[in-house]
């Protein structure tokens, strides 16, 4: 699957932006759990996707590194080329307009 795919399976139905969010939310939140990715130079272990609700805030990681837990951007973090993490960040990264 590609980006452009992924983005219309996850928005079919999704029409305003609270809408839209709450569907990348429900998809990343759909991801398996726990995987390892990368913040910055970090290498952390991510345990969750979280969201609070307001359509700009955007989607919260729930992360492990070096025994502490703290949340970060979802948008923020880099799984493996090639696998559906990576797949799921770039497109939600897209759609929030900071790739094209």
């Amino acid at each position: 699957m590609d980006q452009e795919a992924l983005l219309e399976e996850i928005l079919v139905d999704a029409y305003r932006d609270a809408e839209q969010m709450v569907a990348f939310h429900c998809a990343v939140s759909e991801l398996p759990w726990p995987r390892e990715a990368r913040l910055g130079d970090m290498p952390v272990t991510i345990h969750g996707v979280d969201w609070d609700g307001q359509p700009y805030s955007g989607l919260e990681a729930s992360v492990r590194y070096e025994g502490h837990s703290f949340d970060v951007l979802f948008k923020g973090l880099v799984f493996p080329e090639g696998t559906l993490h990576a797949l799921h960040v770039a497109a939600h990264r897209r759609w929030l307009g900071l790739d094209t």
